[in-house]
């Protein structure tokens, strides 16, 4: 079985990946980012670099993605 993020969020052609991780100090989470775009014969591709066009979704899917871990580790600790 392959570990899917917790959560997902989508900002045009950008996407932030949650995902939870364990460690003996307690569960952290991590992020991970990619973009998708097409080639020359139209089809679809993910690519981990950014190009100056997609950084204004990359920075408004990543702050969505901060809130929603702050308050997940919020209400974590206060459980």
């Amino acid at each position: 079985m392959t570990k899917q993020p917790v959560q997902k969020f989508k900002q045009g052609l950008v996407q932030v990946a949650v995902w939870q991780n364990e460690s003996r100090s307690g569960d952290f989470y991590t992020l991970t980012f990619q973009r998708s775009y097409t080639d020359a014969e139209g089809t679809w591709h993910n690519a981990t670099s950014f190009p100056l066009s997609a950084l204004y979704d990359l920075a408004a899917a990543t702050v969505r993605a901060y809130l929603w871990v702050r308050q997940n580790t919020a209400t974590e600790k206060a459980a």
